[in-house]
Parts: C-alpha cells; sequence; structure tokens
C-alpha cells in the first residue's frame, strides 16, 4: 500500500469518526449492523478500521455501544489471534475499555455462551481473556452465573490442566470461585442433574488436574445433598 493510499484512508477513518462524535442522530443500530459484517474480516486495516470505530464512539458519552456488545463480541475475540502486534494491544485495550462499562449491559446471557466457545479456543491469548472475563462474571453476577454451570465446567475445567501457566492458573480461579458460589447459593434439583452430568463427562477425560477438580466438585455436591436431607428430618 503506497504512502498516498495510506494517508487518504487514515483521514477518511478520521473523518467518519469525527462525524459520527459530532451527529445526535447518529445510527448506532446501523453502525454495529456495519461492524457485524466486517467484524470477521482478516484484512489489517478493515480490523484496525472497526475497532477505531469502536473506541471512537465508546468515548462519546450519548452513544453506548456496550449494549451492543454481544453482536460483536465473538469478532473481537478472535482478532486477538492476528500477528500484528498493535491491532492485538489495539482490541485488548478496547475490550478492557467495554468490560468496564458492562453495568449498561442488560444480561451478561448471550455474552457468557460467547466466553464459554473461547474457552477452547486455539490461539492462548484468546482463551486466556475469555477466562479473565469469566472470572469477573462470576465475581460480580453471582447468582446470576449460577444457570451456567454445568457449561461452565464443561469449558473451563479442561483448561485447568492447560500447558501455560496464566490460563492454569484462571481455570482455577473460575473454579475456586464457583464452587464458592455453589457452597452458599446451593442449587435446585434440575439443575444439579445437569450439573452432575457435566461433572461426569469430566471425570473421563485424561488430564489429572481437571480430574481431581471433578472429583472435589463431585464430593461436594454429595456432601450439599447429605446435609440437605439431614435438615429435613
Amino acid at each position: 500500500v503506497s504512502t498516498q493510499s495510506t494517508w487518504a484512508t487514515n483521514t477518511l477513518d478520521r473523518i467518519i469518526k469525527d462525524i459520527a462524535a459530532e451527529t445526535e442522530s447518529f445510527d448506532v443500530v446501523q453502525f454495529i449492523g456495519l461492524v457485524k459484517k466486517h467484524i470477521y474480516s482478516n484484512n489489517p486495516y478493515v480490523r484496525q478500521f472497526l475497532v477505531g470505530w469502536l473506541k471512537a464512539l465508546d468515548e462519546v458519552p450519548e452513544i453506548n455501544i456496550v449494549k451492543h456488545l454481544p453482536e460483536y463480541l465473538d469478532g473481537l475475540l478472535a482478532m486477538l489471534s492476528d500477528r500484528n502486534k498493535e491491532i492485538v494491544q489495539a482490541v485488548e485495550t478496547q475490550l478492557n475499555e467495554l468490560k468496564r462499562g458492562l453495568h449498561s449491559c442488560p444480561s451478561y446471557g448471550p455474552l457468557v455462551n460467547i466466553l464459554i466457545s473461547h474457552c477452547s479456543a486455539k490461539d492462548d491469548h484468546s482463551r486466556l481473556v475469555a477466562l479473565t472475563w469469566l472470572l469477573e462474571f462470576v465475581q460480580t453476577g453471582k447468582e446470576v452465573m449460577l444457570p451456567y454451570c454445568p457449561e461452565l465446567i464443561t469449558s473451563v475445567f479442561p483448561c485447568i490442566s492447560h500447558r501455560e501457566e496464566g490460563i492454569r492458573s484462571t481455570a482455577s480461579k473460575v473454579n475456586e470461585e464457583l464452587a464458592s458460589l455453589i457452597k452458599s447459593q446451593g442449587i435446585d434439583q434440575k439443575l444439579g442433574l445437569s450439573t452432575m452430568t457435566a461433572l461426569k463427562d469430566m471425570l473421563v477425560r485424561t488430564e489429572v488436574r481437571t480430574r481431581i477438580a471433578t472429583l472435589h466438585w463431585i464430593l461436594m455436591l454429595l456432601d450439599k445433598k447429605k446435609k440437605k436431607k439431614k435438615k429435613k428430618k
């Protein structure tokens, strides 16, 4: 790409950001639709533009792009595997900013499902960021996260045995926080059965750390069931 073409492209990018920031009737929904259309592009310039636009709009108080996060979170996480370090750094910075604004997001649900899918990503960076978000969700959302217990076990427990220390450590913390939540809040019979099914699936895995974590959970649930029966007598 020639220097002249790069200058022209960057100039157009700045103009678009300025228009978006200064136009009261800016259509956020239409913009998010544009982001969705191009979010999986491998073109580095397209990726830079998208992250730059999201950053510019996120800085406008009158515009809330966080509530549309389920529409583009998956694409942003996928960008973390980019070979361009500048793009990865920009994406990670923007993800951190978006996470801070999650109080305006109506539901964790769609986000949790996206993050769970990235726990098995081939790219370690994407996997670690997904686990970090899930850890914070469990810590702050508490009982809101209980319905996702089986899915969290299935996605997080294999990471407890991952070769990378950061991934192992974060997955272990998610496990500990979730176990603590179950101990304090408890779960109903239906959720308990689906959780036990997920644990049984983990028992057949070969990784030692994962199997140990699974056994701790099974013992914990059986102990809770035993104590519950004693209270009824």
